[in-house]
């Protein structure tokens, strides 16, 4: 029998193979997936506060919110790019980039915090 558990437990193992299927960091459109990392975390870190404002939200939520912002960008990104024909170097930059500014960023902010 098939689980929800069971398929959770493999999910993230299959998320790192198709990412390593196409991973090939060149960077070199560094510039745009600058880009679009920050429009993700500032889009989201907006939104967030917000939803933060009109919701009547604890610390936790807040921190949650927070965290969501500073979090990278998802492997859905690689999912998409595949199924549309999309730039497949430029999701896995864009991927790529965001794991090492989320792992920046959420460190230094457990630190301030």
């Amino acid at each position: 029998e098939i689980t929800i558990q069971n398929i959770a437990s493999i999910t993230g193992t299959l998320i790192m193979i198709a990412l390593g299927a196409y991973f090939t960091p060149k960077f070199s459109k560094l510039k745009l997936s600058i880009i679009v990392i920050l429009v993700k975390m500032i889009g989201v870190l907006f939104i967030g506060f917000v939803i933060g404002k009109i919701l009547p939200l604890d610390e936790m939520g807040k921190m949650l919110i927070l965290l969501g912002a500073m979090s990278p960008v998802g492997n859905n990104v690689l999912s998409y790019a595949m199924v549309t024909d999309g730039d497949m170097e430029m999701a896995t930059n864009v991927i790529s980039l965001s794991n090492v500014v989320s792992f920046i960023t959420i460190s230094i902010l457990l630190l301030i915090l």
